[in-house]
């Protein structure tokens, strides 16, 4: 009985300090305590961001990171028939260049920002390997050349997006060890 007092009233203690610390050592970019120490996630909304933060270059030496909009795991997507306009009326909204600073970056998860843009350093992941950018609002024939700069690329899901089939069978042909999800239907 003393043992489980004991456990307990240090773990209240533990609790409290943590959850009582204002230290700026705290980053707003936590490490997910389920994750290992190489992967981590930024919710936006959760967070109080509406666009991906210049701050996302301190994760140093992470290889995976996967940023939502929100913790929630369910989205309503809008019909098929609405991605076009959903593309043609988005708003602004490019992703910060800070994101070409994670050197170690090999797993990047950026499914349903509303990104309209990748930054024009987006090439310097050069360790990417695994990339998601799936059900935003880009206009992969604009940003072509920046994801075919990716050689270590092996996957890339960039359905929902507006994009030319030519031109991604094309770049599937140049590059048969990359896997590019661009259909939702196989």
């Amino acid at each position: 009985m003393i043992k489980i007092y004991c456990f307990l009233t240090v773990g209240s203690i533990l609790l409290m300090l943590f959850s009582c610390n204002n230290s700026s050592e705290l980053s707003a970019f936590k490490v997910n305590p389920y994750l290992n120490d190489n992967e981590a996630r930024l919710i936006l909304n959760d967070q109080g961001y509406v666009k991906v933060p210049e701050e996302i270059s301190t994760l140093n030496g992470i290889r995976k990171l996967t940023i939502s909009i929100d913790s929630n795991k369910w989205v309503v997507l809008p019909p098929m028939s609405a991605l076009n306009s959903k593309i043609d009326y988005a708003p602004e909204n490019k992703l910060t260049p800070a994101i070409s600073k994670l050197e170690s970056l090999e797993v990047l998860n950026l499914w349903y920002l509303n990104l309209t843009a990748l930054p024009a350093n987006f090439a310097e992941l050069k360790q990417l390997d695994s990339l998601n950018i799936g059900l935003n609002s880009l206009i992969i024939s604009n940003e072509i050349e920046k994801l075919k700069a990716l050689k270590n690329l092996r996957y890339i899901n960039i359905m929902g997006n507006r994009l030319d089939t030519t031109q991604i069978k094309r770049w599937q042909a140049e590059n048969p060890k990359l896997t590019i999800k661009y259909k939702f239907f196989d």
